[in-house]
């Protein structure tokens, strides 16, 4: 029997609905996280390329000659060899390199680190000018210990009685860093920033201490983890929460209404599973090339 029109209307309805309850999510929930992702855009592209807003310079190498060094394979079974111990026995073709050959040197204005492929692969070369010396003084508080052993037991102590629940028992803790105190001193009329250690380690710089802007979008963008009190670092690790549920929610969302428009389903499962290969088969790749398989 045939479906009444009234009904066939009031379904209709109730999709449209909740299509436009979707389309709606979808649209703000994007609006509001705007300046997110511009942020998150933008510094992935700096983290990619070291050299932009920056004084830094880098550059690709190709291919080189790096016959004389060992190959992956004769160097474990050395080390397998070596150890002298019948009950062990390499498995061959198990071994490849991980990471590069890292080298460095300098000039009178910059230093430079380059990183070349075990295997002659190619790698890079990475250009900075040096860092300006600190000041003599900042080296006249050398071995300095203004928290005297009993202050330091005092800390150990309160934080064992803080850190204690009813559920996982700490038996003792050992003081391991201090935090550091960042302040500003005049040195000939001139601001100078210091980072004071409390083993009297000072890094200083000239000037207020403020970071480039692309230091600071970096900072931004690697921010996470709750410290454990309510303040702008707990705000933010709530805003890269919801950060996270909306990029999850605009893919599900986006796929339902890719899903409902019947005439680029075909177009879109092609562009999804070419999505999906691509992805698989880069990360694949990339945990072979660091050990992860």
């Amino acid at each position: 029997m045939d479906t009444p029109p009234s009904k066939k209307v009031t379904k209709r309805r109730i999709k449209a609905k909740y299509v436009k309850i979707i389309r709606r999510i979808h649209l703000y929930l994007g609006l509001v996280l705007v300046p997110w992702i511009f942020l998150y855009g933008v510094t992935a592209l700096l983290f990619n390329h070291a050299d932009w807003f920056s004084s830094r310079q880098t550059w690709s190498l190709q291919k080189t000659d790096l016959s004389a060094f060992p190959q992956a394979d004769q160097m474990a079974r050395k080390a397998v060899d070596d150890l002298n111990n019948d009950a062990i026995t390499f498995i061959p073709d198990s071994a490849s390199w991980m990471g590069h050959l890292s080298f460095q040197g300098s000039n009178d204005s910059h230093t430079f680190r380059a990183y070349l492929h075990p295997e002659g692969n190619g790698g890079s070369v990475r250009l900075d000018p040096k860092e300006t010396k600190s000041p003599e003084w900042s080296k006249a508080l050398k071995d300095w210990n203004p928290i005297s052993e009993e202050d330091k037991t005092k800390f150990e102590q309160h934080a064992l009685s803080t850190v204690q629940n009813k559920d996982v028992r700490v038996s003792s803790l050992s003081l391991k860093n201090y935090p550091k105190v960042r302040f500003q001193v005049l040195y000939n009329g001139v601001v100078h920033t210091v980072k004071l250690k409390m083993n009297g380690s000072l890094d200083v710089e000239e000037g207020s201490g403020s970071a480039s802007i692309r230091r600071k979008l970096l900072r931004l963008h690697v921010m996470h983890g709750s410290p454990g009190y309510i303040g702008v670092r707990w705000l933010w690790a709530r805003i890269v929460d919801i950060m996270g549920i909306a990029m999850i929610m605009w893919g599900v969302t986006g796929m339902i209404m890719w899903w409902m428009m019947r005439s680029t389903r075909t177009q879109g499962l092609i562009a999804l599973s070419l999505g999906s290969i691509v992805i698989v088969t880069l990360a694949v790749s990339i945990w072979i090339t660091f050990g992860m398989l």
